[in-house]
């Protein structure tokens, strides 16, 4: 199972509610793709890369605050 199977539809609307917020962590490398997108998508589209969750689309990690 991925973790796309592991949330409800009320889940996903949930997320969705935040995605003004994670727009402004963008990842650097984000290509703004129409679908894997953790912006758009959220939580469902980002998997662990190391220590830190990650775009499944673009790769990258959310930016911090503070940092470039």
């Amino acid at each position: 199972m991925n973790a796309r199977e592991t949330y409800t539809e009320a889940e996903r609307e949930f997320f969705a509610q935040w995605a003004e917020t994670r727009a402004r962590h963008r990842p650097a490398e984000c290509h703004y793709a129409e679908s894997g997108c953790w912006v758009t998508e959220g939580p469902p589209a980002a998997k662990r890369k190391n220590t830190m969750s990650c775009c499944i689309s673009c790769g990258g990690a959310p930016v911090l605050r503070g940092r470039p």
